[in-house]
């Protein structure tokens, strides 16, 4: 069986030539744009940088003009460029009649290893190739392909039109290439469209099509008169001189899967190609590929050509080949149309074979026949060991062997026939987003093996995503790991075996070890810090501390991938170098009738003490030891919180407080307060020769929100005696009611003003229309405060106040999240404090809410999470309905005045933590 060999006899004559000067290296779009746009290249260039967005350079008087002419080596070492505008071209270059669209209008030299990204649909002229629209050299391991989901679509409009995924006119070398993701369509007359090349045409040298895939292509004709096309190449044609001297077009173990050829006019469409004369094509697959005429105009199709021309001075043949499978349609035409199995139409010069071991698959197609019509000598001796099977002959084990020839085994998907040591592997890339690896630096292996270099890999061979790694230099100073990797895209999650798969492409996802162990723990733990340490850090030391965060943050961002560990080091030590300023608070202790101590170390003794100032955070153990003939109650915070009811205890400093060792006569007895609920609200200690009476009032204090006190229930034996003379502790249990006070909500939506009447915590609701007398809604407001209660036309807010709401139109509302208060609410000891969260477009998630309380005898201006002294009440939930949250201030005594401010503490969109507070509000017991 025929192989090229000319590409090793092109390379030793190229090592008897003088070295050539040192190539142009590219690493920039710009410098991309700037060094080739439009240029005539007759050096060698090689390009640095793993990604060339052109976008930027696609429009406008001074974008991208192709390339004029490659005279040199393009060596793309792996690199994708994108954006390139491919309806921009050269008019008649180098003596081409006609306009050139693609990456280089005309190649004379040598392209390799080159990825062209198409991410717009174009409109061309006569010849498109995203690499060359004319090649005359050699396009070596070069991958087009379309980013774009539903795929890019390349519409030629002009008559004579060539277009293909690599070149549009071929007459050098294509070889281990790709293309996928794209759509080529001709609207005019006598056009030719392929996957790979749109006319391929043998001349002197080298000219062949070897090894290339086409995967996930659609070839469209829609003219009304002759156009040619196929998955591999729209015409195949030799050259002929005088002398009856020709040039055969050759084409080798090319592959066409997933692909779909149609004709809506007329033309002739082939699996390999719609034309082919004067050619030699070997080992080609056509798997999984749609071959469809629909219309009233004539049109010849065929599995592999649509038609075929030998002649005595410019023979053709075909050996191994076959179509096979569908996409959805398989092989379907008109009335008008002529159908073979293997050609639709051909010509033969003798009656010698022309077609050897070649099939197509009966299962997908009603066409029975190898061949449709004839011309010249053709007959039924033009084919030898050619024959339409089904799916389950041909998919049988050993079939491909046997009847294909040796090197063909059954180990493609669904069993279907493959190339032996033929699934072709291509490496794309070593990256974490957008950030890529230098492929000239970093490599991907696997268990030993560069798999930029593997080629092409046996169907039985199996990849273990365990096996792969990462190869670099040996000074670098990264310290790199993969993530995963990915196959043809999809993370690998389990060993493949490569004949499941037309073709197999891995990139890797990788991760820095000095980003993720080393500068992402130590960010966190600093958040983390900073989110926790609003009460005990200063303003001042918070700041540096979040400045050095966003700092290391930047540079994580645009570093991520290319953090070494001293970099990583010098990052983690700007932000532990911070020192931080804690706040200093005052810790008063009420000891009377006791003694109390305190230590800060376990192998410390014990120290009496009538106040210390502390730092937030300090932990302080404590002892009460109560004087001669008193006992020990509980411990008791100056809000009136019981603490412990242990003697010996530990304090967490929290706020600026009184720490109170309650403790009562040994000859009293306790008088316990609370409710059916099992809360206890107060304990008071009476002695049994007290003038004390029963006021059981004295225990609503803290009673529940919306309840008031029926009755009192006692558990004292035989009755209370008329004064505190008892002999035993006393419980009183308060029955509670839910309190009948009710709300006045006035609302005025679109000029209609109503009034509803509503129980404590009801949710009252609203919808406002859309738009009121030629303008949109735009929020709700609280009337008398001004402030916004919700961006959304329906409102919901509970209520624990009267209320005055309007719909507000024809503002423009800036909808941020904000913090609300309304006005607090007084009853016996308690001042009840009532919130809402309204989310606005910046809101992502909550980190927290509440309510800042201060108690303070002069007037308060300014009220932050930070001012000394405040009591940072967190609600632990609120209502998902309304985000409406109340906080008590319970045990307040007569004339105190506590002032309030509810904060909510939230992520915005773009991740950054923000607070947003409500005015301050009092309220006097």
């Amino acid at each position: 069986m025929k192989r090229f060999t000319g590409l090793w006899l092109f390379a030793a004559l190229l090592a008897l030539l003088p070295l050539a000067a040192a190539a142009v290296d590219i690493a920039t779009a710009q410098e991309l744009y700037e060094y080739c746009s439009g240029a005539e290249i007759n050096e060698d260039v090689n390009l640095t940088g793993e990604v060339y967005d052109m976008s930027p350079y696609s429009t406008g008087a001074n974008s991208w003009q192709p390339i004029i002419c490659m005279n040199g080596v393009f060596n793309g070492n792996g690199a994708v460029i994108k954006g390139l505008n491919m309806s921009r071209y050269n008019r008649s270059v180098a003596g081409i009649s006609g306009n050139c669209h693609g990456f280089i209008s005309i190649n004379n030299g040598t392209v390799e290893d080159l990825n062209i990204e198409l991410d717009t649909d174009a409109e061309v002229k006569q010849y498109f190739g995203a690499v060359a629209a004319y090649n005359t050299g050699d396009i070596l391991n070069c991958r087009v392909y379309g980013s774009a989901e539903e795929g890019v679509t390349i519409k030629a409009t002009a008559s004579n039109s060539c277009a293909g995924g690599i070149a549009g006119w071929n007459e050098g070398v294509i070889a281990d290439c790709s293309v996928s993701g794209i759509s080529i369509v001709t609207t005019a007359l006598y056009c030719c469209a392929g996957g790979i090349a749109g006319r391929h045409v043998g001349q002197i040298g080298e000219t062949a099509l070897q090894n290339c895939a086409v995967n996930n292509v659609s070839v469209e004709i829609r003219n009304y008169d002759s156009s040619w096309c196929g998955a591999i190449a729209g015409s195949i044609e030799s050259s002929a001189f005088s002398g009856g001297y020709f040039l055969p077009a050759e084409v080798d173990l090319c592959t066409a899967t997933n692909c779909s050829l149609t004709s809506t006019k007329g033309g002739f469409v082939g699996g390999i190609a719609g034309s082919a004369q004067g050619c030699v094509v070997t080992d080609c697959r056509i798997n999984y590929v749609d071959i469809v005429h629909s219309g009233n105009y004539y049109c010849a199709i065929g599995g592999l050509f649509g038609q075929f021309t030998d002649t005595a001075d410019e023979p053709a043949a075909c050996e191994s080949c076959y179509w096979a499978g569908a996409v959805s349609r398989g092989m379907q035409y008109g009335s008008t149309s002529e159908a073979g199995g293997i050609v639709g139409t051909y010509d033969a010069s003798d009656g010698e074979v022309k077609f050897s071991n070649c099939f197509f698959c009966t299962d997908f197609t009603d066409v029975t026949e190898l061949y449709c019509t004839s011309g010249g000598n053709a007959a039924d001796t033009n084919f030898a060991g050619c024959a339409g099977v089904a799916k389950s002959a041909m998919t049988a084990e050993g079939w491909a062997a046997d009847n294909l020839g040796e090197g063909w085994t059954n180990y493609g998907p669904e069993g279907y026939p493959l190339w032996t040591d033929r699934v072709p592997v291509s490496f794309a890339r070593l990256h974490r987003g957008g950030d890529y690896l230098p492929a000239t630096d970093y490599r991907l292996y696997y268990d030993g093996e560069d798999v930029a270099a593997m080629g092409l890999a046996d169907p039985a061979a199996e990849f273990d995503p365990d096996l792969f790694y990462i190869v670099g230099p040996d000074e670098g100073g990264l310290d790199l790991e993969v993530e995963y990797v990915t196959l043809n895209g999809q993370e690998m999650t389990e060993t493949v075996t490569a004949g499941d798969f037309d073709t197999l492409t891995f990139s890797a996802v990788v991760d820095n070890c000095a980003s993720k162990y080393g500068v992402i723990p130590t960010i966190e733990e600093a958040n983390r810090i900073y989110r926790e340490s609003a009460r005990y850090y200063s303003a001042a030391s918070r700041a540096e501390l979040k400045a050095a965060i966003d700092d290391a943050q930047e540079e994580l961002d645009d570093r991520y991938l290319f953090m070494t560990w001293d970099d990583a080091d010098r990052l983690i030590l700007s932000l532990l170098s911070i020192e931080h300023d804690k706040f200093l608070y005052t810790v008063i202790f009420d000891n009377e009738n006791s003694s109390i101590y305190y230590w800060f170390e376990p192998d410390e003794d014990w120290f009496e003490t009538d106040g210390e100032y502390r730092i937030f955070g300090d932990e302080l153990s404590l002892k009460a030891v109560p004087d001669e003939g008193y006992r020990f109650l509980y411990w008791a915070d100056s809000a009136g919180n019981k603490l412990s009811e242990d003697a010996e205890f530990t304090y967490t400093v929290n706020r600026t407080t009184t720490l109170t060792a309650v403790v009562a006569p040994e000859n009293s007895y306790d008088f316990i307060y609370k409710d059916t609920y099992g809360k206890i609200y107060k304990i008071q200690p009476v002695t049994d020769y007290s003038e004390v009476a029963y006021p059981a009032e004295v225990g609503s204090t803290g009673l529940r929100t919306g309840y008031a006190v029926s009755g009192w229930t006692n558990d004292y034996e035989g009755g209370l005696p008329a004064s505190g003379e008892v002999t035993g502790n006393v419980t009183f249990t308060a029955s509670l009611t839910k309190t009948s006070t009710t709300y006045r909500v006035t609302s005025n939506v679109a000029g209609e003003e109503e009034t509803a009447n509503l129980k404590l915590a009801a949710l009252f609701t609203r919808t406002a229309p859309d738009e009121y007398e030629g303008s949109a809604f735009s929020c709700w407001k609280d009337s008398d405060s001004g402030c916004v209660l919700s961006y959304n036309a329906e409102l919901k807010v509970s209520v624990y106040s009267d209320m005055n709401v309007e719909a507000v139109y024809g503002e423009a509302a800036n909808s941020v999240t904000l913090a609300i208060l309304q006005t607090p609410i007084v009853s016996s000891g308690k001042i009840a404090f009532t919130g809402q969260v309204v989310e606005g477009d910046d809101f992502a998630s909550e980190i927290m809410h509440g309510v800042l309380l201060l108690r303070s005898d002069a007037p308060v201006t300014d009220l932050v999470i930070d001012t000394p002294g405040v009591i940072v009440g967190k609600s632990s939930g609120y209502s998902a309905v309304s985000k409406t949250f109340i906080i008590n201030k319970k045990n307040v005594a007569d004339g105190d005045v506590w002032y309030g401010r509810a904060f909510v503490v939230y992520r915005d969109t773009n991740g950054v933590e923000k607070i947003a507070y409500s005015d301050i509000k009092s309220a006097t017991m």
